[in-house]
């Protein structure tokens, strides 16, 4: 019987742990792979930030250094995502700091417009400024406000509304001429890219609306204020939520450009086949959460599309010079749509650029958005790992009848098959004992 129990435990572990564990070694190998990647980019990330907290576009010990307000932005999401540590959370206030305190009024405005923002030049000498210029422009305005307000959000969201209210109250005038300032473009309920450039892009309105969702969280979270422009970003969402799919879609893809009255601009023709703005453009509706990946009819069209024009994966259009960067949007791409075989094939190209020293083009933004993807996919394996374990968890408190009933079943079909070997065991040598006795 002692061989019988032995046995019996012995399964009964074995199914356990092939139902709780598989798959593990792999996640957990993953998850190293993932977690290094991060790790690398979020260093590279932090040596970019200049004294003044800003974050450069390429930093430079010595010479001259660009800041573009969307490109910083752009790293800061990407580093508050990941890290939500103390030293984290004061090097990226110090970045927010130097945002408000180059808002434009609107005299210093080139379109009289306050809550703006210039794109800046520094001279460094050994890691040290000696010198800020701007030419007084910036590429938008809505886009610019937009991914700001992200951050922001985004700040309170990951390191606690607790820690961060009295930073944002701190700040809450001047939150609410940002906003003030990517809503002023949006009088055809989308938004153009700025007051002096009257075009409704499909990624600058798919920024504007995480913009809005993240202006709602502040306002409603910690700034409390039941005003116009709260009540203005609610409608503003409403619309995008309740018509952009239908204004949007044209027969095989999202339009990337739109005229006010909703009909595609056709002056640029849409083809998959050019890969910026057409194809490029398609990402945006996924990779700010305005449409998803899985439910949405139009998205398997749209991955599918892509796929079928572009191997982006291996970085062709790159190769082919259909592009001057890398746009590393398209790992994100992929890890919202929980694509890890296309992701990884992705980062072994990046991987290249990075053993290569990290030259230019490659600039902070895009490893902001490896950063952003990695960490993403990372955040996906971990909820696949413990979504098996509550699977277990459900299977012996909802049904766990038919659980013990199975382990019940599993158990008498052991004990059946050991007793019947046992028999038939103690039968043959009642036939051996026999065969002697009829022999002597």
């Amino acid at each position: 019987m002692v061989g019988i129990r032995n046995k019996l435990f012995l399964f009964i572990f074995i199914f356990q742990f092939i139902i709780v564990c598989s798959n593990f070694d792999t996640y957990d190998e993953k998850l190293h792979y993932y977690k290094s990647i991060c790790q690398s980019e979020a260093e590279w990330l932090w040596s970019q930030q200049l004294p003044n907290g800003a974050f450069a576009f390429y930093y430079h010990d010595s010479g001259e250094v660009s800041v573009n307000p969307y490109f910083s932005e752009t790293v800061a999401i990407a580093l508050i995502n990941y890290d939500n540590s103390n030293d984290s959370k004061k090097k990226i206030e110090k970045y927010f700091d130097w945002h408000f305190s180059h808002l434009n009024n609107k005299t210093y405005d080139i379109n009289n417009l306050e809550g703006t923002i210039y794109d800046y030049k520094y001279k460094l000498k050994n890691g040290i400024i000696i010198e800020e210029s701007t030419s007084k422009k910036y590429d938008s305005t809505d886009s610019y406000a937009a991914l700001f307000l992200k951050a922001l959000g985004d700040y309170a969201n990951n390191f606690g509304i607790n820690k961060t209210k009295d930073y944002i109250l701190n700040y809450s005038e001047s939150i609410n001429q940002i906003v003030n300032a990517m809503l002023t473009t949006m009088v055809y309920d989308y938004s153009y890219a700025k007051p002096n450039y009257k075009i409704i892009y499909l990624m600058d309105n798919c920024e504007v609306y995480s913009g809005l969702k993240s202006a709602e969280f502040l306002y409603t979270n910690i700034i409390k204020t039941e005003n116009d422009i709260l009540l203005s970003v609610k409608n503003k969402i409403d619309y995008f939520d309740k018509n952009f799919d239908r204004d949007w879609w044209k027969i095989d893809h999202y339009a990337s450009i739109l005229n006010k009255d909703r009909t595609e601009y056709t002056h640029i023709n849409f083809t998959y086949s050019q890969f910026y703005p057409s194809a490029t453009s398609q990402l945006f509706p996924f990779n700010f959460e305005l449409i998803d990946p899985f439910s949405n009819e139009h998205s398997k069209i749209v991955y599918q599309k892509i796929g079928e024009y572009w191997k982006w994966e291996e970085m062709d259009y790159f190769k082919r010079n259909e592009s001057d960067f890398y746009w590393t949007n398209f790992a994100l791409f992929a890890s919202v749509f929980k694509d890890q075989q296309k992701l990884d094939k992705y980062l072994i190209e990046y991987q290249k650029i990075v053993d290569n020293g990290r030259k230019y083009p490659l600039y902070s933004s895009e490893s902001g958005k490896i950063l952003l993807a990695v960490n993403k996919m990372i955040n996906y394996i971990i909820d696949e790992r413990s979504n098996q374990v509550n699977v277990i968890d459900n299977i012996k408190e909802e049904n766990k009848f038919i659980y013990i009933f199975i382990i019940l079943l599993l158990i008498a079909i052991l004990i059946g098959i050991s007793v019947f070997l046992y028999i038939r065991r103690k039968h043959r040598k009642n036939l051996n004992l026999d065969s002697l006795l009829i022999n002597k």
